[in-house]
């Protein structure tokens, strides 16, 4: 969630927004929606 909100995306709406954390060794994705976070 934190990732969504510095990168400006619109978390309080109800449109998706994928997020994809790439970093050395892990792999992270989230889809947030509505202040939702779905892994």
């Amino acid at each position: 969630m934190a990732a969504a909100i510095g990168a400006d995306l619109p978390v309080s709406n109800p449109e998706g927004s994928m997020i994809v954390d790439i970093g050395g060794g892990l792999t992270e994705v989230a889809i947030t929606s509505i202040s939702f976070s779905a892994y």
